[in-house]
């Protein structure tokens, strides 16, 4: 039995080694059980570059077979089709195509910055420095951002191969050497993304030149997040948290600086290993001083639909 991630692992190490797979119940708990858009991406996506065969790969399917052939490099384009995350894809076919013979290029399309799946900003400044120091050399472009419900974004990825990864250590984090935020705003009032940045600043002491206010104009639909990063010695971590209706600005803010606290000085456990930053933080359990629930209507966000996020 296994959940959206378990499956992806499954297709990712298949791919890389080469070994067939069967995973049964596929997330039968779930409010929707078996295979989803997102998932059926994934699964296609793997069988792409490993040239498998698989059986079951259909949406709602609870059993599927995989048995992956040679990798291939090359050029190709990934479409969830819904605000599903591209970069939960792009992990899903990732390390094989780092071992592969060539160097590929892949444009993945749907959702950029979703709520339970790792965001852009954390795929650029964190996971692919990382990925790096191993050896591939991984690029990523935003081409469009998309948010959820309505997705429509855009990412292309430059793959360098290497031919085998080098071993490598993250035991200290070393001092924070710089704070930035950025907020993004799709179709709402700028005023939203500049009301978390201030609160940002505020809760995590960032400076002024580390603010920047992104208002994207060519999304599919409205959407907002706001994303933190911590740049170390050792790496880049960072937090992400989402914008929704009834939610105000300030508690998008705080909710991420909680997070982010983790990251700071006297901390107990660094964020990057201890947490995990990149699904951002729930507003309502912490320490941290709390805006005020009593925010104006107009730093309020409404979307015109939303129905629970889900990634598993």
């Amino acid at each position: 039995a296994g959940g959206g991630q378990v499956l992806r692992t499954a297709l990712a190490l298949s791919a890389l080694t080469a070994r067939p797979f069967r995973v049964e119940r596929i997330r039968v708990r779930r409010a929707r059980p078996g295979l989803r858009r997102q998932h059926l991406t994934a699964v296609h996506a793997a069988s792409r570059i490993s040239n498998a065969r698989i059986e079951g790969a259909a949406l709602g399917a609870l059993e599927l077979s995989f048995r992956p052939g040679a990798v291939r490099p090359g050029e190709y384009c990934f479409d969830v089709g819904t605000a599903g995350s591209t970069t939960l894809v792009l992990q899903t076919v990732l390390p094989a195509l780092c071992l592969a013979g060539g160097p590929s290029r892949i444009v993945l399309s749907g959702g950029t910055h979703n709520p339970l799946a790792p965001s852009f900003d954390f795929l650029a400044e964190c996971f692919l420095p990382v990925i790096a120091r191993m050896g591939p050399r991984v690029s990523a472009t935003l081409e469009r951002a998309g948010f959820f419900p309505a997705g429509g974004g855009r990412l292309s990825v430059e793959i360098e191969p290497c031919e085998r990864l080098s071993p490598m250590e993250l035991e200290d984090r070393g001092p924070i050497r710089a704070r930035r935020a950025r907020a993004w705003v799709s179709a709402l009032p700028a005023h939203i993304g500049r009301r978390e940045l201030d609160t940002a600043a505020r809760l995590l002491d960032i400076p002024p030149d580390g603010l920047r206010l992104e208002e994207v104009r060519d999304a599919a639909g409205p959407g907002n997040a706001l994303t933190v990063a911590f740049e170390t010695e050792a790496l880049t971590e960072v937090f992400c948290g989402f914008g929704r209706r009834g939610l105000p600005a300030a508690a998008v803010a705080a909710g991420v600086a909680r997070g982010g606290r983790w990251g700071a000085p006297g901390t107990p456990a660094p964020g990057g290993w201890g947490a995990r930053p990149w699904a951002g933080t729930s507003p309502t359990s912490s320490s941290c001083p709390s805006p005020s629930p009593a925010a104006a209507p107009s730093e309020r966000w409404s979307p015109r639909s939303t129905p629970a996020p889900t990634q598993g």
